[in-house]
């Protein structure tokens, strides 16, 4: 696989519309007191770069759950006429369950996602954070149950396989994903978006101490780390973090101000890109 499969000009204007999305939405969290921090390769990106990982192609951004749910409501009136809201609750053929602002005009269509029915554009990922047991079997046995139930949700739209897999987790998938997206035909799926949403949100009442985005431990933070937001650069504008992203991205890539191989510079690599 290529570094990013993009023509030079094409990944520019590609980064540069998203940090006109990531304006849009810093500006509405601003306005509304909404706390949002980088995550993931974002959070690399900004530490190590202090910019946009030069090979990659989106940005990523976490929430908590309070902070999450106030976002999609405001967002209604506030969200500018080039933009808009991609989750399950505003297109019911989306296959994932956090939500992507997008650019109108602009198409973004991944390998996985070929021939869903909706609007593919341009976005940012925004994951919701929630607490988690602190108890390790029960972590085990929580994290269990949501990568269950969002396989079953994922299946109900993406029940090919999708062209990413390889080996025998294709062949796998090539007779599992089919079968379970024929069994779960009697099977709303707003009936299995409403399981997983109960689940993720089952510990969001008690004094817990980690937070995560669906089952992805390597992107947990925990509660004090949210409590000492700072700002620091990315490419001309400023992007919040929490202080501890030195711990943060250890946990997620080790060395991480050590680059990747030329080899490992991997991105979503749209098969259709409009910009």
């Amino acid at each position: 696989m290529k570094e990013t499969g993009y023509k030079n000009e094409e990944l520019v204007t590609l980064q540069a519309d998203l940090k006109v999305i990531l304006n849009e939405i810093d500006c509405i969290c601003k306005k509304h007191n909404i706390q949002y921090f980088a995550v993931s390769g974002t959070l690399l990106g900004a530490i190590r770069h202090k910019d946009i990982i030069p090979w990659d192609d989106d940005i990523d951004i976490g929430m908590t759950r309070d902070n999450y749910e106030k976002f999609l409501k405001v967002c209604a009136d506030e969200l500018g006429n080039n933009f808009f809201v991609l989750n399950y609750k505003t297109e019911k053929h989306f296959y994932a369950y956090f939500t992507k602002i997008c650019l109108h005009g602009t198409v973004f269509v991944e390998k996985e996602t070929k021939g869903l029915n909706y609007e593919h554009g341009v976005f940012v990922d925004i994951f919701p954070y929630d607490f988690v047991p602190d108890s390790s079997k029960e972590l085990k046995k929580h994290l269990k149950k949501v990568k269950f139930l969002y396989q079953l949700f994922k299946c109900k739209s993406l029940w090919k396989v999708s062209d990413l897999s390889t080996g025998f987790k294709k062949i796998v998938g090539s007779f599992v994903r089919p079968l379970m997206h024929i069994l779960l035909l009697p099977i709303s799926k707003k009936r299995i978006f409403n399981l997983l949403d109960a689940r993720l949100q089952k510990y969001n009442n008690g004094s817990h101490k980690k937070l995560l985005p669906l089952f992805k431990t390597k992107m947990a933070i925990c509660s004090e780390d949210l409590n000492n937001i700072i700002s620091v650069s990315f490419g001309n504008c400023k992007i919040p973090v929490s202080s501890s992203y030195d711990r943060l991205l250890r946990n997620e890539y080790g060395d991480y101000m050590v680059l990747p191989p030329k080899e490992k510079r991997k991105s979503h690599a749209p098969i259709i890109l409009k910009l």
